[in-house]
């Protein structure tokens, strides 16, 4: 009886953990997006980071990141504008 109340309550314990977890696949846009940015591709950096804010919108984790390269890539492709109402996400 103990084994199984043992086996369960650790059962629990990891598919908690694994629901807040950020999904691998909005995690590697933002890292796309950032290599993206970094080789001068801006237009394909926005879309990157475009998809993964989609995904990443809950991830307190990822938020700042995620706003800090696309308001970054939003001013270095002229989207000034664009770029400020991005940094302003980030105080909410």
């Amino acid at each position: 009886m103990k084994k199984n109340t043992l086996f369960f309550l650790l059962s629990v314990i990891c598919i908690y953990s694994l629901s807040f977890s950020a999904d691998p696949f909005y995690t590697n846009l933002l890292n796309e997006g950032k290599q993206r940015y970094a080789a001068g591709n801006y237009e394909e950096a926005l879309e990157s980071f475009k998809l993964a804010e989609f995904g990443l919108l809950d991830e307190k984790e990822y938020v700042p990141e995620l706003y800090y390269y696309y308001a970054l890539t939003q001013y270095r492709n002229g989207a000034i504008g664009e770029s400020r109402e991005t940094l302003q996400k980030m105080k909410t």
